[in-house]
């Protein structure tokens, strides 16, 4: 039982649809799979750099 508890006060409450903007799964993915990664330059923000990287492009 305390093993459960654990986990559920690991994982963040994402509350029911209602509770969400759209997209917001998508959102927390994409900014997960950036996690660790450095930001664009400031030339890259300037000219419009693509941050995202190829992995992240098809969906």
């Amino acid at each position: 039982m305390k093993g459960e508890e654990a986990e559920a006060a690991d994982r963040p409450n994402r509350g029911g649809l209602n509770d969400r903007v759209p997209g917001q799964a998508v959102i927390e993915k994409l900014l997960a799979d950036r996690e660790g990664e450095p930001p664009p330059s400031f030339l890259g923000r300037i000219f419009g750099a693509d941050p995202l990287s190829p992995d992240n492009h098809p969906w």
